[in-house]
């Protein structure tokens, strides 16, 4: 079938083909945000991932069948400033990993003990926008930590802007369409905040209302359930059960208490810088 032109420039007209140029990143780490570095990306690769697999022997030709993902890693590449900011910001995320012996003169081996993970695993937002500058697509790599810092090629016969390749480990990602209004950078349209605030304040309302007003119920173990109450969640478990308390669920076996009530997510300065071209 010969190809129908007509149809396919209606179906570019209707679906607008992703321009690879019209994206932005958020980066987040233990030792804080920098909002520059959003202005900086020059360019990322969207994550991909593949399936392991096993070989299944039965009558025939052999099954190959998929048990596991396997995250591929994610570069990015940083355009740096003249006093290399965006280069010390990721060695500094590199010294909690690896032990700060890069700026520790003092003798001893303690400056190359390797840190915990929990201190230096953060988070990568990809964030795609259409040709409106409104946002379509959002990426976000989960326990993110920089694994290869490349080497900052310098050269004398050339005038290019020094450049940074770092290359993120993660855990897996999440992957979602973004209907919204909101054009790039903070930017604001038909009067619609941020798009990657107004996401996560969606998220956040939707797990505190299940919190607050639907309460939880454990129905597979017979013996443990939280129905909601004034104050917090119950936990009817029995004889060591927990009380209520004005912060969310107390349990009296181990004097811990379980708030009920998300912390704040960090929030990012906003800009009227646009990279759309």
């Amino acid at each position: 079938m010969a190809l129908n032109i007509q149809r396919f420039m209606s179906n570019l007209s209707q679906n607008p083909p992703a321009k690879s140029s019209h994206f932005e990143v958020y980066i987040t780490s233990k030792i804080g945000g920098k909002s520059d570095l959003t202005l900086r990306a020059e360019n990322v690769s969207l994550p991909g991932r593949a399936v392991s697999t096993t070989d299944f022997f039965d009558v025939g030709p052999t099954r190959k069948m998929g048990y596991s993902a396997v995250y591929l890693e994610s570069a990015i590449s940083f355009i740096l400033s003249d006093d290399y900011n965006e280069k010390e910001y990721f060695d500094k995320w590199t010294d909690v990993i690896v032990g700060p012996h890069r700026t520790k003169r003092s003798p001893g081996g303690d400056r190359f003990n390797a840190g915990y993970y929990d201190d230096y695993k953060g988070t990568v937002e990809i964030w795609n926008y259409d040709e409106n500058s409104r946002a379509t697509y959002r990426t976000k790599l989960i326990e993110a930590w920089p694994m290869v810092i490349s080497p900052v090629q310098l050269d004398w016969g050339s005038s290019d802007f020094a450049k940074l390749n770092v290359t993120f480990a993660y855990r897996y990602y999440e992957q979602h369409n973004v209907s919204t209004s909101v054009s790039m950078m903070g930017g604001l349209q038909d009067g619609a905040p941020n798009a990657r605030t107004a996401e996560v304040a969606r998220q956040n309302a939707a797990e505190n209302t299940a919190l607050m007003t639907g309460g939880l119920q454990d129905t597979g173990s017979g013996d443990r359930g939280m129905s909601p109450i004034a104050g917090g969640l119950s936990d009817g478990s029995g004889g060591g059960g927990g009380r209520r308390s004005a912060g969310g669920l107390q349990d009296t076996g181990t004097g811990r208490g379980v708030s009920n009530v998300r912390p704040p997510h960090p929030t990012f300065p906003k800009s009227t810088v646009n990279h759309t071209t």
